[in-house]
């Protein structure tokens, strides 16, 4: 499964970028209002409760070839001491990146590589105490029952954007999109954000 979400979400991350450079033109994100913040791969996550398990960021398969001088990308699995949790981080720094609409456009890429027939329902959540939505969907088991469903939620802010996908036992579990908690997973992801993004200096 872990390859099945790294495939999806590089997809997904790389029709973001072309979509947003097509859209933005001249024009950069940089210029637009609100909090510009920027993401990383710290060591833990969740308050500590995760730990970076695999960087991938420098790997081949998983660089973006549209990214600009001065641009960056993160990717990289984070997991529980037990390994029963799982989750696929995948953001970006970029001007390219607009607060407001880069994850719809990074979910649209996620939906277009898992290539299933009915686009998911997307939620947009907003976690108790966090103040900021997410939006977030579950991509269906492949065609003929194989595989696990694929739980996405993406955030936007001026100047980065990201996704975080469930690769473990809570997503193996569900049989179906409406069998996994959504909106738990929301929450988690919510955390996960706060470590994972800051204010750009």
């Amino acid at each position: 499964m872990g390859v099945v979400l790294a495939v999806i979400g590089g997809l997904a991350a790389f029709s973001l970028l072309n979509a947003a450079r097509q859209h933005s033109g001249s024009n950069s994100a940089g210029g637009g209002s609100g909090t510009g913040y920027h993401v990383s791969l710290p060591r833990s996550a969740d308050g500590g409760r995760l730990s970076l398990e695999e960087d991938l960021s420098d790997k081949p398969d998983y660089r973006n070839p549209d990214l600009d001088p001065g641009d960056s990308q993160y990717v990289g699995w984070y997991a529980s001491e037990s390994g029963a949790e799982r989750y696929l981080f995948m953001g970006y720094n970029s001007t390219a990146a607009e607060d407001g609409s880069s994850a719809a456009k990074m979910l649209d890429g996620a939906v277009a590589a898992a290539d299933t027939d009915t686009p998911p329902k997307r939620h947009h959540l907003t976690p108790a105490g966090s103040g900021e939505s997410l939006t977030c969907l579950v991509l269906p088991r492949a065609e003929g029952g194989e595989g696990a469903v694929i739980p996405v939620c993406a955030w936007d802010d001026r100047g980065s954007a990201a996704t975080v996908s469930d690769g473990g036992e809570s997503a193996a579990e569900a049989d179906q999109p409406a069998d996994y908690d959504i909106e738990g997973f929301a929450e988690k992801v919510d955390r996960i954000r706060r470590d994972l993004r800051k204010p750009a200096e």
